[in-house]
């Protein structure tokens, strides 16, 4: 698989302006570059040799840019509104900070324009982030919980470049296995549908409705789950959200990828949840058939 010439240009410009020639010249070895060191500024050093793997190492290249952008793309960069609010005095420091971020902001824009995604620990591998609905039904409908904890995984390993889109899409696959259990299950939709309107109303029929507990740790689990449900629903409605989130909130508040990783991982322990109950159900109705 070849790079696009434009994510080249953006690497090789974000590459030159973060480290020297000593840096790079041992960055690109290690992440197996093939050939010797190019000759010419960082610049060209970084263009020649990206346009290298693209032409000589094509299978291999998503796994190379990987690891030559694991450093930047994992470091743990501070905002430059944060920057500023913790060090207005330090000038050099402050714009070097602020060079870094929109540097890997370019990076992660570029990659993301040419269809990559980055997995996490080096790993890069080319394609969307969001699952297939088509895929995605198929999968709750046959209730595949294994593919299903596969797809989280994937979605916690993209969570490291994509947090927004990795929690939006847990949502989805969540409303969509909450979506197929009101049909199958035969209960009433509900009229405005959302992740909380359908907990509200499948809740019952699996007997997780925590007024209906005697046990009061139960309780508490079951209303941690509506909890997690509505926390789910209003960090994706609000700009992972679709466009909606305001300037405001956009400058003072940062979905960090551990951010998204745990509302990932909350997510497939509801989801499984969620199918053991649909079995029970769909057993105990057999049942009642059977006699």
């Amino acid at each position: 698989m070849t790079i696009p010439l434009p994510l080249i240009a953006v690497v090789a410009d974000v590459l030159a302006e973060r480290y020297t020639h000593d840096r790079l010249n041992l960055l690109f070895l290690e992440a197996g570059a093939p050939g010797d060191v190019p000759e010419g500024n960082k610049r060209a050093k970084c263009e020649t040799w990206l346009r290298r793997i693209s032409a000589e190492a094509a299978d291999n290249a998503p796994a190379i840019l990987g690891r030559l952008l694991e450093d930047m793309l994992e470091e743990e960069i501070p905002t430059p509104e944060q920057v500023r609010r913790a060090a207005p005095w330090a000038k050099a420091e402050h714009d070097l900070r602020i060079a870094r971020h929109e540097g890997r902001e370019r990076v992660k824009a570029a990659l993301t324009r040419a269809g990559f995604a980055y997995l996490g620990a080096g790993r890069m591998m080319q394609g969307s982030i969001q699952v297939a609905s088509r895929q995605l039904a198929d999968l709750i409908k046959t209730r595949d919980l294994p593919a299903l904890e596969a797809e989280f995984a994937t979605l916690a390993s993209r969570a490291a470049l994509h947090p927004r889109d990795a929690l939006s899409a847990a949502a989805n696959i969540v409303e969509g296995v909450l979506g197929e259990m009101v049909a199958a299950l035969m209960l009433t939709p509900p009229t405005n549908r959302t992740l909380s309107t359908l907990w509200t109303t499948v809740k019952p029929a699996i007997n997780a409705d925590p007024a209906a507990m005697p046990d009061p740790d139960l309780k508490k689990i079951a209303g941690a789950m509506a909890a997690m449900v509505d926390g789910l629903q209003g960090l994706r409605d609000d700009k992972s959200r679709a466009h909606a989130m305001r300037p405001e909130l956009a400058r003072s508040y940062r979905i960090e990828p551990r951010h998204a990783r745990l509302a990932v991982n909350a997510a497939l322990a509801f989801t499984v949840f969620l199918l053991e109950a649909w079995q029970v159900m769909e057993e105990r109705k057999a049942r009642e058939v059977t006699g």
